[in-house]
């Protein structure tokens, strides 16, 4: 046969401790007999079960107490453990709040004086423009003035000169070819057609023959008609006025009676003299206008530049007036939190100091867990024996039992 294992178990001993305290008691009960009021000692089966059921409920109560308060102590010790990294991860979170909120007062620092300095570019771009537009408007008004001059200068002229113009476009071709018939016309008709032809052409011609070869032509009608004043040089306007509008004898009146053809060339040659005397006489002021259309021409385009310069200033600088309020609310934000996460961090700090020398209690009393519940049977054996049998003996006999 196997061999038997020997070796006591704990409930052997636990057991053995029960009976060897009820026989001690028993012991006790025997040599003691009886007490000073003359009452017997006794030790009886009642009391070992007693024992028993003292001893168990002791034991459960105390474990249950035990493991109960070791529950705790963890609990309270894991929550100190818990405190300590959040404490941690504060601060962590603290210094990077930090430092992310000094990086956003020198983002914030920097759109400020992108700012600053954009404001005073559109500043300085303003005034220019300013400055500009107004010049501008007063060129504009010198060359309205002038125009308006040069326009009432010719404002008798020119409708003349249209008119006469319409007059000679409604000489009709029979009364030319009358004039082309003659072998020798009336002295106000030659001399009209002399002036017409000196006027256009440049040339003197006195011999009818040339005359009448230059009005036969067909597009003489349409030279007289297409005439720019312009073309007319000093010198023929003073030879027409000289040897032929001065002279009292030659008029429209004459001219007009002598051939009705030559009446509108008449008027035409007057209004041309005239138009190109006045044309003259103005050409200062229609250069100084040209001169001034051309300045204004240079001057609007620098103004609409710095208008359009301005704009753009300005909406750059909106844009970073909003880009600078954006990283205000930014840094505010943070500084916020990072207020929030201090006090929280100092809270947590406080509580721990003030914990400390709990947790060394609670620490000393985690450790003590052990020894505790390794004297457990022991003390509840103890414990129970007391409560069972101590009640009815002196205080000598509990020492002797204890």
């Amino acid at each position: 046969p196997e061999p038997v294992d020997m070796t006591p178990t704990l409930h052997h001993a636990v057991v053995s401790a029960l009976v060897d305290i009820h026989n001690n008691v028993y012991a006790l009960t025997q040599k003691l007999g009886k007490s000073l009021t003359g009452r017997r000692y006794y030790a009886s089966p009642r009391d070992a079960l007693d024992l028993i059921k003292k001893f168990m409920d002791v034991e459960q109560e105390k474990r249950a107490y035990l493991e109960e308060h070791q529950t705790h102590m963890r609990a309270g010790l894991d929550k100190l453990k818990e405190t300590q990294e959040q404490v941690g991860i504060l601060q962590a979170e603290m210094l990077q709040k930090e430092t992310t909120l000094k990086a956003k007062d020198i983002e914030s620092n920097q759109k400020l004086v992108l700012m600053m300095e954009k404001q005073k570019e559109a500043e300085v771009r303003k005034v220019t423009a300013e400055k500009l537009t107004v010049e501008l408007n007063q060129q504009t008004e010198a060359i309205r003035e002038r125009k308006e001059s040069v326009q009432n200068e010719l404002a008798d002229a020119e409708p003349a000169l249209n008119a006469a113009k319409h007059s000679v476009q409604n000489i009709r071709k029979p009364q030319l070819d009358e004039l082309r018939a003659l072998a020798r016309p009336p002295n106000p008709v030659r001399m009209a057609l002399e002036t017409v032809i000196l006027m256009i052409s440049g040339e003197k011609y006195t011999e009818w023959v040339d005359v009448r070869k230059i009005i036969r032509k067909d597009d003489f009608i349409s030279t007289v008609v297409n005439f720019d004043p312009l073309l007319l040089g000093q010198k023929i306007v003073r030879t027409v006025q000289d040897e032929y509008l001065n002279n009292a004898d030659f008029n429209y009146d004459s001219v007009d009676r002598a051939s009705k053809a030559c009446g509108p060339l008449f008027q035409w040659a007057e209004s041309q003299v005239k138009y190109a005397t006045i044309l003259r006489k103005v050409k200062p002021l229609r250069d100084e206008v040209d001169r001034l259309e051309q300045a204004s021409s240079v001057l609007e385009t620098s103004q609409v530049q710095a208008v359009a310069e301005v704009n753009e200033l300005e909406q750059i600088l909106e844009t970073y007036k909003m880009e600078y309020a954006g990283a205000i609310r930014d840094t505010e934000v943070i500084r916020t939190e990072m207020e929030s996460v201090i006090k929280k961090v100092s809270r947590a700090e406080s509580l721990l100091s003030s914990l400390m020398e709990e947790r060394d209690r609670w620490q000393e009393t985690w450790q003590s867990f052990d020894t505790q519940m390794s004297t457990l049977i022991g003390d509840c054996l103890l414990s129970a024996a007391f409560l069972t049998y101590s009640g009815i003996f002196d205080q000598s006999s509990r020492r002797t039992l204890m």
